[in-house]
């Protein structure tokens, strides 16, 4: 853009104003190049015929005539009176913009510029407004209204616009009598003709259309009405709505030129939050940090999906202030923010702190102190989730998801359990070999209108709708019907589903596990001659059990592996910190000598169950021992006990008690501090 096209528009500039536009066309843009260029584009305009002198004729010929918003007695938009059909069913808007009684609206200047162009049409010059309910669809209109008495009128069909706002709820509470409402829409069509440029703005245009009242008078009304051209009409409805309503009649929904007004996103939405600060503030005589306002809109948009951005956000200011002024906080911080964000969205407050990020980086080495060997498998989860937490995940995904291979025992289920545990959130557990029948699927996310159940909702919708930040196992997936497993592939791909009702339910806070023990099986068995090898024959049972599609949407195949004799004393470890845990508000706690530890391993290894067999033996070895001495014996107010692998050459003691290959030494519970029963002692290593 060099220096001598910056005077050309600027030139052009002026010479619009000097006419009486309010955009530059492309004969001011000629008129100016006229002015001030000299060289051979110049020459090739006269060789054509034009003159400087020619081009501003023209102008002047067609200088338009000056567009003013002011043509009542003491200037400024005129606001018209009311009959009585409008007094009585409808809102003058724009009357409420004159007397600033509506908020101002930031950030849709591009959507209400549609509408406008919309309403310019010489045909179909209605607009309905499409969005999500809490896009700001009402202040678009209102937006509009302000625009109409502030600002020079767009074109001669705006001069003097008044739009008003038809209170549908108003119109049709009281009609007693077939007829009346048609009436009403009668005898506010005539008002509205007799006012110049009059504008309808209907909300919810589906509770006056046939679906939505149940009689094709009012529809056909109303289709008479804008069929008129006597005034234009702006409409809003929800996309679910207009599909379901709307859409299906044609000549109703011909009558209007669409406009859908999508969610804005965070980076958007947080000056529109910004400007509703000072009434907020006023309000409840309290003031946000930037941080905190901030948090409210990032907050809301991750963890809060009944609703869309901006009111979401808007609606949790507005909370936090509430509940600020109760506490007597004069600055609200984000700490604020998380308590209330945490209490609306029905989630731990850990989920929403910003203290998850030290959790997040500590992840991996946290749940590899409860699961043993299967570093691949945490590895991939924690780095799922610290990439998502960044920020850096693809819009419209979940927060990850992954196939856990391997044989049983081995701790897959232990991941997601421990996962859900660390970060402080919820765990949804699906059994899938529950849904391997083909209407298993109306279970799972709602049977259709029409079919048994419908109002019952589906177990899986219902439960990510109530705890939507959430770790979402699905053991045993292979075992699903196939129209199962495809409801997942649109929440791998879209992070969404709609259940049996319509309603939409927001996976993109919900990390997704399955399981699966397809192949571990032959994978056990061991290869002779030029069979595949072992990790070749799991591969290849997945492709057997799982399509294509569905293992490409996955973010890993993570294969778990068996548990071998080393693991079990750390897994021994585990299973009698956890005893300790459990005994420790009688205060009473047990000791494992190597030798026990050893025992222990030993008999509870099952190379084919993985470390499921050694709960078992813990029960039968340590808990049927104990429960009598806990009872009524020696541990009854508590003790210390000492687990040892029994030496048949050491000698009998009255404080032993020896029970098959392990003797347990009893010896006093030490005194807990203040009376407070014993802390649960951490994990021993090995």
């Amino acid at each position: 853009q060099s220096q001598s096209l910056n005077k050309i528009l600027q030139g052009a500039a002026t010479i619009a104003q000097e006419n009486d536009r309010s955009a530059i066309g492309p004969m001011h843009v000629l008129h100016s190049f006229m002015q001030q260029y000299e060289g051979r584009g110049l020459k090739v305009l006269h060789n054509a015929g034009l003159s400087e002198n020619s081009v501003a004729r023209y102008l002047r010929a067609h200088r338009a005539e000056p567009v003013a918003s002011a043509n009542d007695e003491e200037g400024g938009f005129r606001i018209y009176p009311s009959g009585k059909a409008l007094e009585s069913f409808a809102t003058n808007l724009t009357a409420k913009a004159k007397d600033r009684a509506l908020h101002a609206v930031t950030g849709r200047d591009r959507e209400i510029g549609s509408v406008v162009q919309a309403l310019n049409r010489l045909t179909r010059n209605n607009a309905l407004v499409l969005g999500s309910a809490g896009t700001g669809r009402r202040a678009l209109v209102e937006g509009l209204a302000q625009n109409l008495v502030s600002q020079p009128a767009p074109s001669d069909k705006f001069i003097n616009a008044n739009i008003f706002a038809l209170n549908t709820n108003s119109l049709l509470a009281g009609a007693k009598f077939q007829g009346e409402i048609e009436e009403r829409l009668k005898n506010i069509s005539i008002e509205l003709a007799e006012i110049p440029n009059a504008i309808l703005f209907i909300e919810d245009l589906h509770i006056t259309t046939s679906a939505g009242r149940g009689t094709n008078d009012i529809s056909a009304s109303l289709k008479s009405m804008l069929s008129s051209g006597k005034f234009r009409c702006i409409a809003r409805e929800s996309v679910d709505n207009y599909r379901r309503f709307t859409e299906k009649d044609s000549d109703y929904d011909g009558l209007f030129q669409k406009i859908h007004l999508r969610e804005p996103t965070v980076l958007e939405a947080y000056p529109m939050v910004e400007s509703h600060r000072a009434r907020i503030e006023a309000g409840q005589n309290v003031s946000f940090s930037d941080v905190a306002l901030k948090a409210c809109t990032d907050l809301s948009s991750r963890h809060i999906h009944n609703a869309a951005l901006p009111s979401k956000a808007i609606n949790l200011a507005e909370e936090v202030a509430s509940r600020a002024r109760l506490e007597g906080v004069p600055v609200i911080e984000r700490d604020l923010v998380e308590e209330v964000v945490a209490i609306t969205a029905n989630i731990s407050r850990r989920a929403v702190s910003e203290r998850t990020t030290q959790q997040l980086l500590t992840l991996a080495a946290d749940i590899k102190k409860e699961v043993f060997h299967q570093d691949e498998a945490i590895n991939a989860v924690a780095t799922a989730l610290k990439v998502a937490h960044a920020g850096m995940n693809p819009p419209g995904k979940p927060i990850g998801s992954f196939i856990f291979s391997g044989p049983t025992g081995v701790g897959k289920t232990e991941v997601a359990k421990k996962l859900a545990e660390v970060l402080g959130i919820e765990l949804i557990r699906i059994d899938m070999t529950e849904y391997s029948e083909k209407h298993a699927k109306a279970r799972l996310i709602g049977a259709p209108p029409g079919y048994v159940g419908y109002e019952g909702g589906g177990h899986l919708t219902e439960e990510v709708n109530k705890k939507p930040y959430s770790v979402l196992l699905l053991d045993e997936i292979e075992k699903a019907h196939p129209d199962v497993m495809n409801v997942f592939l649109q929440v791998m791909d879209d992070a969404r589903l709609t259940d049996g009702q319509g309603r939409l339910v927001k996976f993109d806070n919900v990390m997704i596990i399955m399981t699966t023990n397809a192949g571990a099986a032959d994978r056990n068995k061991k290869s002779i001659g030029f069979n595949a090898p072992e990790a070749d024959k799991e591969n290849k049972a997945l492709k057997e059990h799982l399509l294509p599609e569905f293992r490409n949407r996955v973010d890993a195949i993570v294969e778990f592996k068996a548990l071998d004799q080393n693991d079990m004393t750390l897994i021994v470890d585990k299973f009698i910190g956890t005893l300790n845990d459990i005994v420790a508000e009688r205060n009473v706690h047990f000791t494992l000598t190597d030798g026990a530890k050893k025992y222990l391993a030993r008999t509870g290894f099952d190379a084919e169950n993985g470390a499921r067999p050694m709960n078992r033996t813990i029960t039968a070895k340590i808990k049927r021992s104990m429960a009598d001495e806990i009872l009524g014996g020696r541990l009854k107010e508590g003790g210390e006990v000492t687990i040892d692998f029994h030496d048949a050459s050491a000698p009998a003691n009255e404080n032993t008690l020896v029970v098959d290959e392990l003797s347990f030494t009893f010896g006093k519970a030490a005194a807990p501090a203040n009376n407070i029963a014993r802390a649960p002692t951490l994990h021993p290593s090995p």
